[in-house]
């Protein structure tokens, strides 16, 4: 009895132990002062990001290409073989997904 007991008392320990490295590896999304809609969009290329635009519309999708003007987003749910292209000056905010899996 007493030897599970200390079994489990090591276990929980141990597991108590591990939680920190869980997110150890998430990186820190800073904004710099300088940075526009534009410049956050470029360093998303790739990514899936959610687009606020003045009007009130979200819309998501990954970032293809960010021009002068417009941001080219392909992929929007239920409606994969489209893209959407937004002009940046219609853009309010931008939500990226910085933390998880």
């Amino acid at each position: 009895m007493k030897s599970k007991m200390i079994i489990i008392t090591v276990v929980f320990f141990l597991s108590i132990l591990t939680i920190p490295t869980l997110y150890a590896g998430e990186k820190e999304f800073m904004v710099h002062t300088s940075a526009d809609i534009k410049t956050l969009l470029e360093q998303q290329v790739g990514k899936r990001v959610i687009v606020s635009l003045n009007s009130g519309v979200e819309v998501t999708g990954t970032v293809t290409k960010v021009g002068d003007n417009v941001v080219q987003l392909s992929k929007p749910p239920r409606k994969e073989f489209y893209d959407v292209i937004i002009r940046l000056d219609k853009i309010n905010s931008l939500m990226i997904k910085v933390r998880g899996q």
